[in-house]
């Protein structure tokens, strides 16, 4: 399963913040290494969304497993003055015609005392190229 590229897509997590991120993933092996970004809805016109404001870029680095289409990827994100320890579940299916595949799962932060406010949710991403 290669899940190098650029991955885009959106996240709901459990503290009511919604986001939209990027990542790019280089793997190797069971390493998984890489950047993060993560977007807020930038200010309302009335009820017009106008964009999407970065909020967050971090590097990440840690481990995967796979059996089959379903990952799990467990990374630490250099955040704020200490890393922050996630793991991501999910599966990877076509996505076509939308993109030419997605990661559909969810997250948790296992760190409770840090400093980017995520405590878990879900997340879906699409690699278009």
């Amino acid at each position: 399963m290669n899940l190098s590229g650029n991955w885009e897509g959106k996240l709901l997590d459990t503290s009511g913040s919604a986001a939209r991120v990027t990542t790019s993933l280089k793997l190797l092996k069971n390493r998984v290494t890489g950047d993060f970004s993560v977007y807020f809805e930038s200010a309302r016109d009335g009820c017009d969304f106008t964009g999407w404001k970065l909020a967050q870029t971090a590097p990440m680095s840690g481990t995967y497993t796979a059996r089959g289409d379903k990952l799990r990827l467990k990374y630490k994100l250099e955040i704020g003055s200490k890393p922050v320890d996630v793991v991501f579940q999910a599966r990877i299916i076509n996505a076509d015609p939308h993109a030419r595949r997605a990661l559909v799962g969810s997250y948790t932060v296992t760190d409770k005392e840090q400093e980017i406010g995520f405590e878990g949710g879900v997340c879906l991403l699409w690699l278009y190229r």
